[in-house]
């Protein structure tokens, strides 16, 4: 039996501060286009599970240590062209403060203005929902 490729998985990091505020990056333009704001998320590794991976994501690319609270199914989205399983976590912040890097600017959002932000397309559903809650 042939064994299916496995899509990539990226796996994103809802993060709120102690006053329910909720973390969102922006990401920098390329080609001129138009920054959006999504949740700080990235690529799983090989040999790493979906919850290390976060782990790993928010504290190498913002010098944010977490805690997982939960963690959603994933969902199949096409990111580039490439079909590719995107998974949320819910998650407080135990210690650190945001460092730009691979994203030009933080903010801390609450819940009830996420809206008012240009997400990209798989963050908009998800900030939409936040902002109802």
């Amino acid at each position: 039996m042939t064994k299916l490729p496995r899509r990539p998985l990226v796996v994103a990091a809802i993060l709120e501060n102690e006053d329910g505020a909720v973390l969102i990056a922006r990401v920098p333009s390329t080609n001129g286009g138009t920054p959006f704001w999504q949740f700080p998320r990235g690529s799983v590794q090989a040999d790493e599970s979906a919850e290390s991976a976060v782990r790993r994501l928010t504290w190498s690319d913002m010098e944010i240590q977490v805690e997982i609270v939960t963690g959603q199914p994933p969902i199949v989205v096409t990111v580039d062209g490439i079909e590719t399983e995107l998974r949320y976590f819910f998650c407080d912040v135990i210690d650190g403060s945001p460092r730009t890097g691979m994203y030009s600017e933080f903010r801390w959002v609450a819940k009830a203005q996420l809206c008012e932000y240009d997400f990209d397309v798989h963050s908009t559903p998800v900030a939409h929902w936040l902002e109802s809650e």
